[in-house]
């Protein structure tokens, strides 16, 4: 009866060792793979310091996209119809703002003398 039980100890022992050596290699990987990680931030870091960041990267980077010169040629003309369609937008906001105060005195003007 004896001989059975240390021979389950023994399994157990194992299946423990397994789990531990199991849960270090998983750490190790992890630790690897973040080092890593923290490797690759910084070279992109470094790489993209240099670079000059403005208010035109998004634009830029979006013709910079096209697939040949009829795509680059739709890019533009989209571009250009938003630009179009914005500066309508602008221009009657403008005339509203400009305008509304200018009506609104009317309203307030009395009524010429010979009505």
């Amino acid at each position: 009866g004896d001989d059975d039980d240390d021979g389950d100890d023994g399994e157990e022992d194992d299946a423990v060792y397994k789990r531990r050596e199991q849960v270090l290699l998983d750490e190790f990987i992890t630790s690897v793979t973040e080092e890593k990680e923290k490797q690759s931030r910084i070279k992109d870091a470094e790489r993209n310091k240099h670079r000059t960041k403005g208010p035109l990267d998004p634009l830029t980077g979006y013709l910079a996209r096209f697939q040949d010169e009829e795509d680059l040629q739709e890019k533009i003309d989209a571009l250009f119809k938003r630009s179009v369609v914005n500066l309508v937008l602008v221009l009657v906001l403008v005339l509203v703002l400009v305008l509304f105060p200018f009506f609104a005195v009317l309203d307030h003007l009395p009524p010429p003398a010979f009505a």
